[in-house]
């Protein structure tokens, strides 16, 4: 996708003029992203639904909608993005252009800050579960996804249908319709990529690291007890430590590159060469790629996936540990 254009000039990159053989190779590598975005992220909106009377829960629920955020973005907003990087031209108007470029911007967000509240969902539930449960309410839950939708909607829609986000250099394209490119002033720029990307990072970076503190207190205490069998002993613990390692590695491997970038060009347009740009926003997009795989890693899950692509009907309102009905 290519809602970062609209944080700094960066010409569309049309691929015409490459090899033919190249150009194809790259156009089924987007597009393969993409539908690789969108059938992972069904699948965990699938699962949610096909066994929610196991997969319940305020985590669920968080999880399902930075599912259906990143769905957004595999099954809308990267095939255009795809199209008009090898096109070199958009095709759609100044209308679609706008709508486009905010349901980008509305996706990302809301991943992005959803990442940052599951973050926040396991911190508490590992640091104080006793207030967790009390506190926490599915309807607290509701508040707080809503809250992240009205958020990336006034960071998204808002800004660019009315054209806030608009600055003076006269690099931008605004007047030619087959320009989908956005550039805008330092200011918006600035409070966007704060909302967007560094408060949710610094958020996470601390909560996540206080998890990990507690989770290896845990262990610790685990492998010192004589009440379990030496063999049992701080798995379930040692997964997750596993999982939030790959969770943050993942999301900052994703994000940082591009925002690192985005940083010099506020100060030097010319820094940084455009394929390389292109490159890291593709590489920033992926993290709705990764997320299916790495916050539906539990038994659940995984149950729940094999029986919708095995279509077993049986269990579809039953949860996953459900005995089967009689066939009569």
């Amino acid at each position: 996708s290519t809602w970062k254009l609209f944080i700094v000039p960066l010409s569309p990159l049309p691929l015409t003029s490459t090899p033919a053989s190249r150009q194809l190779g790259i156009g089924i590598l987007l597009m393969f992203i993409a539908a690789v975005t969108t059938v992972g992220n069904l699948l965990v909106l699938g699962a949610l639904a096909w066994s929610r009377e196991v997969l319940q829960g305020v985590t669920f629920s968080f999880i399902g909608s930075l599912a259906f955020a990143d769905l957004i973005m595999g099954a809308l907003v990267m095939p255009a993005g795809a199209a008009y990087i090898l096109g070199g031209s958009w095709r759609l108007g100044e209308l679609m252009c706008l709508l486009w470029n905010s349901v980008d911007v509305l996706s990302t967000t809301a991943s992005i800050d959803t990442l940052c509240v599951i973050a926040m969902d396991r911190y508490v539930a590992i640091t104080d579960p006793l207030r967790y449960q009390m506190h926490l309410t599915p309807k607290r839950a509701r508040f707080l996804i809503a809250f992240v939708w009205f958020i990336a909607a006034m960071i998204s829609f808002f800004p660019i249908l009315m054209g806030w986000w608009r600055s003076d250099d006269p690099a931008a394209c605004y007047a030619d319709p087959d320009c989908c490119e956005y550039v805008s002033g330092k200011l918006y720029t600035a409070i966007s990529s704060v909302i967007v990307f560094y408060m949710p990072l610094s958020i996470m970076v601390f909560v996540y690291s206080r998890v990990l503190k507690e989770a290896e207190r845990q262990v610790s205490v685990l492998n010192s007890s004589q009440c379990l069998p030496s063999c049992c002993r701080s798995l379930p613990e040692r997964r997750a430590l596993k999982t939030l390692s790959l969770v943050m590695g993942v999301f900052i491997a994703c994000w940082l590159p591009f925002f690192i970038c985005y940083a010099i060009q506020i100060f030097c347009m010319t820094c940084v060469p455009g394929p390389l740009f292109l490159f890291l926003i593709w590489l920033s997009d992926t993290n709705s790629t990764f997320n299916p795989f790495l916050y539906s890693r539990s038994p659940e899950f995984m149950s729940a996936y094999k029986r919708i692509l095995c279509c077993n009907s049986d269990e579809k309102h039953h949860g996953v540990g459900a005995p089967p009905r009689g066939r009569g």
